[in-house]
């Protein structure tokens, strides 16, 4: 484990994790945000949540980024593509899954689950890709 963690990049997955975290100010904003708050139930202007939840979802979603980049240096990817791959993978086997089985409990609708499951995935995708990039 000592030798993946001296081999990772530390720079690119925190960058990915960055990335990852604006994915979502795009995605529930002006991509989905309406129709995310349409599935949740939510009102058209709520109040607007704590500053720190953005902080927690940015140290989360960069400890993502960097379990992301452990597999990928473990797999010896070297490209941008290759990162991406792995990214998809990692986001449709790991991510998705788990979310779906959150869903299926939490009687989340198909609509719902699009939106969340395919941020996950999407934000996946862009840290491996910046991981194998660099």
């Amino acid at each position: 484990m000592g030798e993946l963690l001296s081999e990772l990049n530390w720079l690119a997955a925190i960058v990915g994790g960055i990335a990852y975290f604006m994915i979502g100010w795009l995605w529930y904003g002006p991509l989905f945000g309406k129709a995310w708050m349409k599935e949740k139930g939510i009102e058209e202007h709520p109040e607007s949540p704590e500053p720190i939840i953005f902080l927690y979802s940015l140290i989360l979603q960069t400890i993502a980024a960097i379990s992301l980049g452990l597999f990928i240096v473990a797999l010896g990817v070297s490209s941008a593509i290759e990162g991406l791959y792995i990214g998809l993978a990692a986001g449709a086997g790991f991510v998705l899954t788990t979310v779906g089985v959150n869903g299926i409990y939490n009687d989340m609708s198909l609509k719902l689950f699009a939106i969340d499951g395919g941020y996950h995935l999407v934000g996946f995708a862009a840290a491996g890709l910046i991981i194998g990039l660099w």
